[in-house]
């Protein structure tokens, strides 16, 4: 309702939307339906969700989505991974516009594996989950007698670790209310 409602001009500000399907098909029906209900003549980047093996990103599904930015529906396109093998795999085999993966203090290790690749690749990285699921904020206790540990971050601090990287161009937030 926020993007139809108009209520900033579209381009001030960048959709990233995307499927789990995997198939030319799926993937063109995927976008059309969403440049339908959101009453838009181009999604930003749009992403294959979830990548959880190489076959999902098929020959087939990379042409899919080259010619959905050549037809103007889509701006730029990527995939979304876990997984930093696939990752690294998937840019040496295909000029991936776009890698999405996690990247916190919770979870490091891209930045060594996925970021230089990208760097050297030339393709935009987004990372997610920087305060990993807001686990970050909030203290745990480990045992009653134990000394309290070190303050804890706060979520700009969180975002800043992991956009400080080199090759990082954004970090996906998803607030749970206003």
């Amino acid at each position: 309702r926020f993007l139809r409602s108009r209520r900033a001009t579209r381009s001030s500000f960048v959709v990233v939307a995307g499927t789990y399907c995997a198939g030319p098909n799926s993937i063109r029906a995927d976008v059309v339906r969403m440049l339908r209900r959101l009453r838009f003549d181009y999604i930003d980047i749009f992403l294959l969700f979830w990548v959880r093996s190489a076959e999902r990103l098929s020959d087939e599904d990379f042409e899919a989505l080259d010619r959905l930015r050549t037809e103007g529906k889509v701006r730029t396109f990527g995939f979304s991974s876990h997984d930093r093998k696939i990752c690294v795999d998937a840019m040496n085999r295909y000029r991936w516009p776009v890698v999405m993966t996690r990247h916190s203090a919770a979870h490091p290790g891209a930045e060594e594996q996925v970021f230089p690749t990208a760097l050297e690749r030339g393709t935009g990285v987004l990372t997610f989950s920087a305060t990993c699921y807001g686990r970050m904020l909030r203290k745990t206790v480990l045992s009653a007698d134990e000394p309290e540990q070190h303050a804890l971050p706060s979520a700009p601090d969180c975002y800043r670790y992991s956009l400080s990287r080199p090759g990082v161009s954004a970090c996906l937030t998803a607030p749970r209310n206003r």
